[in-house]
């Protein structure tokens, strides 16, 4: 029988001991490295993938020196708009994927010790981690942006209580 994801050397490779005991600027590296594993944290320009950028050290922004777009370790990603310690998106991060069976918001609004409706905004993260159980990962790009377009429209118009079926049928009724 083959052994459990979970309980291989791989699963632990980044344990909340750990990410517990660093600090912002260890834990900022360690989301680099996650980020951009390809590259081996070196930082990758979303617009036009060039691997040459400025570091902008008071921002933790990146520069393209090819397009000269501005970008962040957390942008274009479900993290983007979070305004949460970087120690914290990891743990956030590893909870959620040792989690065998899911965690409820509540819980990890006690784990974390942050406010409910901000673990309520990782939820989001739940159905991403479902998704990729499912079908085993994202088969294309192009798939993944328009599971995570559809994903994000949904979750926007449940939050602002509105029928999804009608926001779907008719997208301008959503509040930007």
């Amino acid at each position: 029988m083959a052994q459990h994801f979970l309980l291989s050397a791989r699963a632990r490779t980044l344990s909340l001991k750990s990410i517990f005991r660093m600090d912002e600027d260890q834990a900022y590296e360690a989301f680099c490295n996650i980020r951009w594993h390809e590259t081996g944290g070196r930082p990758v320009c979303l617009r036009c993938s060039c691997m040459e950028s400025y570091n902008i050290s008071t921002r933790r922004k990146h520069k393209c020196k090819a397009c000269h777009h501005q970008f962040s370790v957390t942008s274009s990603s479900i993290f983007a708009s979070r305004k949460m310690e970087f120690v914290d998106l990891l743990a956030a991060i590893c909870i959620f994927v040792g989690a065998v069976k899911g965690i409820s918001s509540l819980q990890l609004a006690r784990d974390l010790d942050c406010q409910y409706k901000t673990a309520f905004a990782e939820r989001d993260l739940r159905m991403m981690k479902v998704r990729q159980k499912i079908s085993g990962g994202f088969r294309t790009m192009n798939g993944a942006q328009n599971f995570a377009t559809l994903r994000s429209f949904i979750s926007s118009a449940r939050k602002q209580g509105l029928n999804i079926l009608k926001a779907l049928q008719n997208p301008e009724m959503l509040a930007v």
